[in-house]
């Protein structure tokens, strides 16, 4: 083999570890999405109490919320965000959401995207008006969807 070839090869080599290392840096970080009934504790940070895809509607109860733990891989900063499908349009929107049009409840609420460092933990409540049946969160982490919730929000006993 000549210097010529040897050099070509080099070049190609070294071009294939570089697109290979910025496709692992650009990939999602996966990390874990835990989902479920949630409450504040004494210290005011939310603990995911059990998880659960099955959720009562119970109205702005301040001691009973739902939502999702996001615990990532590593200690590196990201951007978050969720996309939250209800079946039917509510009678008002409430929170972070509630400069959305109501009618784009069926379509996709996005929150508004954060920037983080560590876990991430989102909570949602019902309002009065808010319907029953099959809903979904897209969690949203560095423009990647990392997880698809798919839950069932039932009448409370």
């Amino acid at each position: 083999m000549n210097s010529l070839s040897i050099n070509i090869l080099a070049a190609i080599a070294t071009t294939c570890l570089l697109v290979s290392c910025v496709a692992v840096n650009t990939q999602p970080d996966m990390g874990e999405v835990r989902f479920g009934l949630m409450h504040r504790a004494e210290n005011g940070e939310l603990e995911l109490i059990r998880e659960t895809l099955t959720i009562p509607l119970k109205l702005r109860d301040p001691d009973y919320a739902f939502g999702y733990v996001y615990c990532p891989n590593h200690t590196n900063e990201y951007r978050i965000h969720d996309i939250s499908y209800m079946p039917s349009s509510p009678t008002t929107l409430s929170g972070e959401i509630s400069i959305l049009p109501v009618g784009s409840a069926t379509k996709g609420l996005k929150t508004p995207e954060y920037t983080m460092h560590g876990v991430h933990q989102m909570e949602y409540w019902f309002d009065e008006g808010d319907p029953l049946g099959n809903y979904r969160i897209d969690v949203v982490v560095n423009d990647h969807r990392v997880r698809s919730i798919r839950f069932k929000v039932v009448q409370d006993k």
